[in-house]
């Protein structure tokens, strides 16, 4: 019988060799972030965009987010990531200062450092992200109606369904369901494929959108993550894509391919970032400058942010950038792409909804009143004619401020009485669950009297009373019959006695 050769026993050290190796590919493996701009960019590419789907799409926060991908028909190659890169930022964290630490400085990352980076148009009310039951929404029970779980790919089928109707719940569902998508993908990305039913409640209501602090979330929710798993890079969650170009705007690492362009993260070529800063360790001295400054807004950014992004005049059709038209009236402006010197011309604060009204204000240059005048009339320009024509110009943009600001008014009280609206559902929503564990325990009282047990006064006693007595409830009704039934047994049954 022949026997096998002897295997060389393993020394610890080739043991802890091969440990460290097996370590090494398992975490090349598992920097896999899922934050990222390629999947909204090829999400938007597959959708047939109409005039009616825009109208919705402006009343949201990622408003000009969507308009950018729209409009650059920007390709997936520029949006790369790279995950080492970010694991690098990861790494130069530090817990003390609760900043990263590039080439010696300390440098914040913030919540307008979100905002300006996406161009996200937003409130300050608390977004509170903890888990929630499914929600009761018109929304979600055309929707989602027999699901339990929603994930990932159940939205990208939903979205690409509702896309393709053309009922009007067709055109705003399928804007609700981009917002997820942006949000679980983008902003919100965990390790899972399973979206939380907190999302919806946020979405399902676009009049409201812009009202809340998604900026400060977005930035809370990936600092969260990174206090607790700064040291595990590859476990951090949330939107790490905006790392990168955070990196690019506090620092002169790579230049700006279009240094005018908004959201700011059109600015910056991702690819050359990750040539230059190959092999770089942030956390020691670096050879780039360093720009610990918080970001701040320029004029421009701010117009936009705002909604005044009416620059130079100019409308651009989408239709060319493969958005088909619906209402054949909805135009977007280029100012969303690139900034011009040109003074903000009109304010358009909301979408404009089907009932919504948007003013520009009259800016006709004082200079050629007098050509127009002499081309358009037989009025002779003199000094009076021309002094009439100008007070009367500037009469009418006054009123069209006024107005403005009358509609802005409106807009705004309109937010509010939908946040009212929600508080109000889900006061109602407790008050009947109340009612019905009230209801439930005079039942088991009532039980418990008829085999011997306590009346149910006694137990309202201990339990501190019926808070639900003064909302009308007549539940109690049969258990003060049976107990005045029973006196009255016992005390005709004692004299017999």
């Amino acid at each position: 019988m022949t026997s096998l050769p002897e295997q060389p026993t393993p020394t610890p050290a080739a043991i802890q060799n091969a440990r460290s190796v097996s370590d090494t590919k398992s975490s090349k493996q598992r920097l896999n972030f899922r934050s990222n701009i390629v999947g909204l960019v090829n999400m938007m590419h597959k959708v047939e965009w109409t005039d009616l789907h825009l109208v919705h799409l402006r009343k949201t926060p990622f408003w000009l987010l969507f308009k950018a991908i729209l409009k650059n028909q920007l390709p997936y190659t520029e949006f790369k990531k790279n995950g080492d890169m970010v694991v690098s930022i990861i790494q130069s964290y530090s817990v003390q200062e609760g900043k990263f630490v590039i080439g010696g400085q300390s440098v914040d990352f913030t919540d307008e450092d979100v905002r300006l980076l996406f161009g996200l148009q937003c409130g300050d009310a608390l977004l509170e992200l903890t888990a929630r039951p499914k929600p009761a929404s018109d929304f979600v029970q055309q929707r989602c109606q027999g699901v339990s779980r929603i994930t990932m790919k159940l939205v990208k089928d939903l979205l690409v369904e509702a896309a393709k109707g053309t009922a009007p719940r067709d055109y705003e569902d399928t804007a609700k369901l981009l917002c997820l998508y942006a949000c679980v993908k983008l902003f919100f990305s965990t390790s899972g494929e399973i979206v939380s039913w907190t999302f919806i409640r946020y979405v399902d209501n676009l009049d409201a959108m812009k009202s809340y602090d998604w900026a400060g979330a977005i930035r809370n929710s990936l600092m969260s993550s990174i206090r607790d798993f700064h040291r595990t890079p590859h476990k951090v969650t949330g939107c790490v894509i905006a790392l990168l170009y955070w990196l690019c705007e506090h620092t002169s690492i790579v230049e700006a391919k279009l240094a005018h362009q908004f959201p700011r993260f059109l600015k910056w070529n991702i690819g050359e970032l990750l040539a230059s800063a190959r092999g770089v360790k942030l956390s020691e001295a670096v050879s780039f400058q360093v720009s610990p400054e918080q970001l701040v807004a320029d004029e421009h950014e701010v117009n936009i942010l705002k909604g005044e992004d009416m620059v130079g005049g100019e409308h651009v059709d989408l239709r060319d950038n493969g958005v088909h038209s619906g209402l054949g009236g909805v135009h977007l402006n280029e100012s969303t792409i690139e900034i011009t010197g040109s003074g903000a011309l009109g304010s358009q604060p909301n979408a404009p909804g089907p009932s919504t009204l948007v003013f520009t204000p009259l800016s006709i240059p004082m200079l050629y009143v007098e050509q127009i005048m002499a081309a358009q009339s037989n009025i002779e320009p003199n000094h009076y004619t021309l002094k009439s024509c100008v007070e009367t110009m500037t009469a009418v943009t006054n009123l069209s401020h006024q107005f403005q600001n009358r509609t802005i008014e409106v807009q705004q009280l309109k937010t509010q009485l939908s946040l009212l609206q929600c508080k109000y559902k889900d006061a109602r929503a407790e008050i009947c669950a109340l009612k019905a564990e009230n209801k439930e325990l005079k039942r088991k009282a009532t039980v418990m009297f008829q085999f011997g047990g306590p009346p149910y006064a006694t137990l309202e006693e201990q339990r501190g009373g019926n808070l639900l007595g003064g909302l009308g409830s007549t539940e109690g009704g049969p258990s003060s019959v049976a107990q005045d039934e029973g006196k009255r047994k016992r005390a005709a049954a004692e004299p017999r006695k």
